[in-house]
């Protein structure tokens, strides 16, 4: 059984960017950046949401880092270009 997409956050994504020196507030996780598509004057779609934001100061985003389960990792191209 393969990891889920938490499990590959937790183990694999999150240790390999504070390596690399995204730490405090040059890395946010779980990052809703986007308050959901307007359909009405009383009605939200979902937010968007990015698994890992990466700043080069706090007011000034680089990157969006997409996470998926092991061996789904096709599937969050997509995710990752909307």
């Amino acid at each position: 059984m393969g990891l889920n997409e938490a499990d590959t956050c937790r183990e694999f994504i999150t240790p390999a960017l504070q390596a690399a020196g995204w730490t405090g507030t040059r890395l946010r996780e779980q990052y809703a950046f986007t308050d959901g598509r307007i359909f009405g004057p009383n009605r939200r779609g979902e937010r968007k949401r990015a698994d890992y934001l990466l700043c080069y100061t706090p007011t000034f985003p680089l990157a969006v880092t997409e996470a998926k389960p092991e061996g789904a990792a096709r599937n969050g191209i997509q995710q990752a270009r909307e």
